[in-house]
């Protein structure tokens, strides 16, 4: 399966994939696994665009994606994307404060939560999901080194998601803490990239 991994931009054609590709995606996501998710399908399809059009713009959010190119499509600018339809995706929040483990005063790393990882299941096991997830990692890296400061992703995982536990242990994360919770137990994985 071809692909190309793109990081979707606050602009103006930016937003309009949002829309018009990314929306629709999460909302399957929603609907198809909806116990991998702390959000539901109900109240993500209750938004208004302007909802969604404020996540792609919020400068603490970024969301990357690999799309499905057919073989003459590479290299194509964002505004061509119609006929991309996306395949996995995932999206980080930050940087926001690291875990107390991490904080360690003004050489602690820049931190990002990984939130919204789903690949279609058509396109999956292909790899696609740990593709996107070095993307991600890179992103955040590259903006990290920018301040001469580390970089640590951390994600939460409900403890019985074996395949995301699988996942996240082959791109590098490691088990921070397992939280045991009335309903169900998670557990915080982190990948620390130094400078």
């Amino acid at each position: 399966m071809q692909h190309e991994i793109k990081v979707i931009r606050p602009t103006d054609d930016g937003v309009a994939f949002f829309l018009r590709s990314y929306k629709p995606f999460r909302l399957r996501a929603l609907e198809t696994d909806p116990s991998c998710f702390s959000s539901t399908y109900a109240r993500e399809a209750a938004l208004h665009d302007n909802d969604w059009r404020q996540r792609v713009l919020n400068p603490l959010r970024t969301t990357v994606v690999a799309v499905a190119v057919a073989p003459d499509d590479h290299g194509k600018e964002d505004g061509e994307e119609e006929d991309q339809p996306i395949l996995s995706s995932a999206t980080l929040i930050g940087p926001i404060p690291p875990p107390p483990a991490y904080a360690s005063g003004s050489t602690e790393p820049l931190h990002w939560e990984v939130n919204g990882v789903w690949t279609a299941p058509e396109a999956r096991r292909n790899g696609l999901a740990q593709r996107v997830l070095e993307a991600a990692a890179a992103y955040a890296k590259a903006q990290a080194t920018e301040k001469q400061r580390g970089c640590l992703l951390s994600v939460l995982v409900v403890r019985d998601n074996l395949a995301a536990l699988s996942l996240y242990t082959a791109c590098g994360y490691e088990v921070m803490s397992v939280q045991e919770e009335e309903q169900e137990a998670t557990v915080r994985l982190a990948m620390f990239l130094p400078v």
